[in-house]
């Protein structure tokens, strides 16, 4: 576990990880795990389980992005599609390429989904990050280009960073299983990372 309290919620028959036939139990968690976001991550951007149907929990103060949903200035969103039901905006100046749907309503959170972002659900190049706040989803899409930084491939030890981004990267915490790959990370390695991978 990458958090303090951090839950992994596997589906009981052997399935391979896709969202959209499970997207209604998807948030169904989100709205019943109370301060808690639910995140999913696609079989080829950084699912544990590539071949098992899986989504993960974590208290959301851990994500950056809820909490600079709610205090980045409005200018930092840019409308994208928004009716009674439903606001699409995308976060402008974010170093990676991030997306929130807020509704009430599961099925226009469906379709919007599917609208704006089939061809990343198709290939599995996909994050999303859910919690429920305030009587909405607020689901924040994260679609990618590339799974993993030239870094993490990298064959000189000094160079070399293993970092696979998943959720949680893209939230905004980076997260490294060496000691010394972290304490050389630093802002312009993090930009570049993102440049490469969204």
């Amino acid at each position: 576990p990458i958090f303090p309290i951090h839950f992994t919620i596997v589906y009981k028959k052997h399935i391979p990880q896709q969202i959209l036939p499970y997207f209604d139990e998807y948030l169904y968690f989100a709205r019943n795990l109370t301060n808690f976001a639910v995140f999913f991550n696609g079989a080829n951007c950084g699912a544990s389980a590539p071949f098992h149907l899986h989504f993960q929990a974590a208290e959301k103060r851990y994500f950056n992005v809820v909490g600079d949903y709610s205090t980045l200035p409005r200018r930092y969103f840019e409308t994208v599609e928004q009716d009674d039901k439903l606001t699409l905006t995308s976060i402008r100046n974010y170093l990676r390429k991030a997306f929130v749907i807020s509704t009430a309503d599961p099925l226009r959170a469906k379709a919007v989904l599917q609208k704006y972002f089939m061809p990343y659900i198709t290939d599995n190049m996909l994050n999303l990050i859910c919690c429920y706040e305030d009587g909405q989803y607020r689901i924040f899409v994260f679609p990618r280009k590339k799974f993993r930084p030239w870094q993490f491939f990298e064959e000189d030890p000094q160079k070399r960073l293993a970092i696979s981004p998943a959720s949680v990267e893209m939230s905004g915490s980076f997260v490294t299983i060496f000691r010394e790959h972290f304490d050389r990370l630093d802002a312009n390695e993090i930009v570049d990372i993102y440049s490469q991978i969204s």
